[in-house]
Formats: structure tokens, sequence, C-alpha cells
């Protein structure tokens, strides 16, 4: 833009064309000036704020995670010949692939269980399908839901980051002042997540309602409080959020409770389910940091729900592993060619995964489907499935 100004200005003075007060403002002696200082402005920012760093890594501009040494997605047409190049004369049935040489993605950081030793990236949905297949009573599956069951709690993240509240419409929800106010904090508003499908007027209802509730959350603003006072006052501020019964007084509790309500429902969104009691400590730990921080008091973020990545401090999503080991191995398949009707993923009325054995969801007959929208694969009613009575300890995938 600023270019064009210079040319239509040296097109006037070739044509010895005079400004007048008629002509556009952006033509102003005063407005090139000032325009000219914006732009010097910003490109000294850049300059010191380059967005495109010199790395030896992989790095997520937007979210800024950082992979290992292991993610080789930049690489992947390199890996895709290689692969062509050791297919060649030889018979389909008989290829076979190493598991360690594989496409590994920035996804492999957040969306990852371990099954026997293995990192597997899997849809954070997969585990609450099988669940269903593998309990055998309702006290299994309250045993399940003492877990994540996903690689990230859905409810505080997404698949990238953190989950962002609508700050705005805290407006209608304070009355004007005549005092100048000035912010102390110096680490902006989204340091913690929002909770999905709550919104922040929800919480201030919640406590002008309930004053006992109120005085429990002042543990917030005492610097000395203890992480055991800190996650018990975010605990009961989520049990009254999210639970009808006053009776109950536990979150894994009332999480069990609310997927059985509202797995009655034709299609739910699982992201609207209570949090863990695992995963509601780190976000009251997390919360407690970001309102000491903004009073002035200095707390150790190591200490409080966060942990250092090689690029930044990232939020802690759980101390726990996402699924009981007896579900992890409960939720795949072992057939080595078509996946056909002997296949349990398919008896029970599920595609195979990148969990199965051979296949990976990927080379069979059911092979995972291509879904355009997430909520489009809510619903799934699978039925009873065989038990795999094999590991994921070998290191080869069968074609």
């Amino acid at each position: 833009m600023i270019h064009l100004q210079n040319i239509c200005f040296e097109i006037e003075k070739f044509r010895d064309v005079k400004l007048t007060s008629s002509e556009h403002v952006d033509t102003r002696p005063s407005r090139i000036a000032r325009d000219n200082e914006d732009a010097a402005k910003l490109s000294q920012w850049l300059s010191e704020h380059n967005p495109f760093p010199k790395i030896d890594v992989i790095m997520s501009i937007d979210l800024e995670i950082v992979g290992g040494n292991e993610v080789n997605c930049h690489l992947s047409e390199e890996i895709g010949r290689d692969m062509i190049s050791k297919m060649m004369g030889k018979k389909f049935e008989n290829v076979k692939f190493k598991r360690n040489g594989k496409v590994v993605t920035l996804a492999s950081i957040n969306s990852f269980v371990k099954i026997c030793n293995i990192s597997i990236v899997v849809d954070p949905h997969i585990l609450f399908h099988r669940l269903c297949i593998a309990k055998q009573s309702d006290n299994d599956l309250k045993a399940f839901f003492k877990f994540e069951l996903s690689p990230f709690p859905l409810l505080l993240f997404t698949g990238e980051s953190m989950r962002k509240g609508t700050k705005s419409s805290l407006y209608t929800s304070f009355s004007s002042i005549t005092e100048d106010v000035k912010p102390e904090g110096s680490h902006g508003c989204h340091i913690t997540s929002a909770l999905f499908g709550q919104g922040k007027n929800k919480f201030i209802s919640l406590f002008l309602k309930h004053e006992d509730l109120f005085n429990r959350a002042a543990t917030f603003l005492n610097p000395q409080a203890t992480t055991e006072q800190v996650t018990e006052a975010g605990g009961n501020v989520l049990v009254a959020l999210y639970g009808e019964d006053p009776a109950t007084q536990n979150l894994d509790e009332l999480w069990y409770h609310s997927f059985v309500k509202a797995a009655a429902k034709t299609e739910f969104n699982l992201a609207r389910l209570p949090p863990t009691t695992d995963a509601a400590q780190l976000h009251a730990m997390r919360s407690y940091h970001h309102v000491q921080t903004w009073l002035g008091n200095e707390k150790d973020p190591l200490k409080w729900g966060w942990m250092h990545t090689p690029s930044s401090l990232f939020p802690k999503k759980s101390e726990k592993d996402p699924a009981p080991e007896s579900l992890l191995q409960f939720i795949s398949c072992t057939c080595k060619k078509g996946c056909t009707n002997a296949c349990g993923c398919k008896n029970a009325g599920l595609h195979c995964s990148l969990l199965c054995k051979h296949c990976i969801g990927l080379f069979c007959e059911n092979p995972m489907p291509v879904i355009l929208d997430n909520e489009s694969e809510e619903g799934d009613a699978p039925a009873p499935i065989d038990m795999v009575d094999e590991q994921l300890e070998c290191e080869d995938i069968e074609l």
C-alpha cells in the first residue's frame, strides 16, 4: 500500500497535479508521514519478534508446541519414497513395515496413549466407544470413570490447546465505576482454560446463590493456601456447578451419573461432562496460580499445574494414565488379513483403528471413516467384542 502511494505521488508530480482538500485523505503529507512511521514500528517489531525463527525442530507457530526428534512429518515424502522402494519386487501379502519407520506428526504430543510401551495417537472419543464394550457390570463402568478416558480432558482442552472463554459475556454482570483502575496482571487472560459449555455468568450466579460456596472459593485469594486446600475448594465449586444431586460429593461419581444420563440421549457432546478428580485438581491449581499472579504474589508454576517444554510452560493435562490397562488392551483386533466377518471390531459394529495390531485401521476392509464433522461420530452404539489375547509388542506391521 505504501509503494502505491509513492507511485501515485510520482504520477501527480509528473502530471503537475497539486493536492487539494477534495482529494483522498490518505494522500495528504501528514497521513503519508504517519504511515511511514507506523511501517517503521511494525518492521522493528517483526525484526525483534521473528514469527519464522530458524530452528532445528518442528514447532507449531500458533501454539508454540515443539516436537522432539521423533517428529518427522516434514520428511513424509522421503519416508514414503523409501517405503515404496522396499515394496518393489515383493508380493503384496509379504510387504512389512517397521512401526518406528512411520511418519510421526505433532499430534503425537497431545493425543497419544501408551499400550505396552508403544505410543499411539488415538481419537479422543475412541476410549468412550470401547468402554461400553469392555464393561461387565456397572461397578466396572464406575471404575473406568476414575480415568480421563481420553488423551486429554475434553472439557478443558481441544486437540491443540486450552479452551478459551468468552470474556465479553461478563460485561452485563458489572456496574459502572468512576475510579481509575490499573490492571496488575502481566500474563494476559489466556493462562487458564475455560470449561466447555459453562459460561462465566453461571459462576457469578452460583456464588450469589450459595454464600457458603463463595466462602470456600475465597481460598483462591489466600497466598498461604496449600495444594490440598486449593484442590478441595475447586472440587466443591465444580460439584456445585455440575451436580444436581446435593448428596453427590465426588467428581468421579458425578461424571459417571452424568454420562449415564447423557448416553440416553440421541446425541451429546462428551466435552459437556464434568471433569475427573485428577483433571479438576490440576485446573484448580492453575486457576489459583492465575489469581495469585494477578494479586502480585509470585508462585512457582511447576508446583501449580504447569510443566516445562522446550519452548515454554505448558499445562499438565493429567497425572494419571488416560485409561486402565485392561481397557487399553481391549479395544483392537489382531486380524492379519482383510478384517472380514471374523474381525472382532467389525462384529462389534466398530471400525478398526490405529490401535489394531496389524491393519492399524487403514489396510483392511473395515477401515476408519473420514469424518468431516466431529459431532457426527457421536452416538455410535457398539456391541460386545471378543477379548484381544495378543499384545501390541511386535514391531512389524503386516499388510
